[in-house]
């Protein structure tokens, strides 16, 4: 099965997509699977999260391995 594609930073962030994201990371959810979950890439995802405050820069939430 193919994988899905990924959406970059080239498309902008939806308002959905930004209410997606901010709801993710308040509840705890992992960087890694709040990008899978809008499609995105996981930098994206975390340079996202770093501009709009909702993480500090290296304090991203990963999943433990």
């Amino acid at each position: 099965m193919a994988k899905p594609k990924l959406i970059t930073d080239v498309k902008p962030w939806s308002t959905m997509e930004l209410f997606d994201l901010r709801l993710a990371i308040e509840q705890g959810q992992t960087i890694e699977m709040t990008a899978a979950l809008l499609g995105r890439e996981v930098k994206d995802a975390v340079r996202k999260a770093e501009e709009l405050n909702l993480i500090q820069p290296n304090e991203q939430r990963h999943s433990a391995d």
